[in-house]
């Protein structure tokens, strides 16, 4: 990733958390709203993964320890651990949000709280995932896996395994598709 598609990724994470209504912006922003800094740990963990991934000068590495400092800052308060190869209009709704360095979300997936997403703990890979995936709350999604386009986690589902299958909706532990 170059440095005009990280700002391209930053403007769209603007644009998928921006409020519509004025009054309301001003009471998040006065409130120090949890959706203000949900977005802003995705951003500094764009950053950091940015600045962590490039060949560094000295003002790189500086940058890539702050941006470091900051985004364990949102763990340590909101428990968004956000570290894998995240593709553009990520959307948490919740906090508790653990995805593993080597995993790799596709554009517009949606995480809806108490999330995990890494290895099984016997191989160290993690999932796959691919666009516009609804991943329900208290989900974990662990192993060397595949998820299709368009897919919906239910609620607590264990996901071990790889589905394929676009549009279907998965549910259960351990995860099955319940509809097609």
């Amino acid at each position: 990733m170059n440095k005009k598609e990280l700002k391209e990724m930053i403007r769209k994470d603007f644009e998928n958390y921006k409020e519509k209504d004025f009054k309301i912006k001003i009471y998040h922003i006065l409130t120090r709203n949890l959706k203000l800094d949900i977005r802003n740990a995705i951003i500094t963990s764009r950053k950091y993964l940015y600045y962590k991934n490039k060949d560094k000068n000295v003002l790189e590495y500086i940058k890539c320890i702050f941006y470091g400092i900051k985004q364990s800052r949102y763990i340590k308060y909101h428990m968004l651990d956000i570290e894998g190869n995240v593709g553009e209009n990520l959307t948490i709704y919740h906090p508790n949000i653990i995805i593993s360095p080597k995993a790799k979300l596709g554009n517009n997936v949606k995480l809806h709280g108490a999330n995990c997403i890494g290895n099984n703990g016997f191989i160290d890979k993690a999932p796959t995932i691919g666009n516009n995936v609804d991943i329900g709350y208290g989900a974990v999604i662990i192993g060397d896996i595949e998820i299709a386009d368009d897919i919906i986690i239910g609620a607590n589902a264990l996901v071990n395994k790889s589905f394929l299958e676009k549009g279907v909706v998965i549910a259960g532990v351990p995860a099955k598709i319940i509809k097609k």
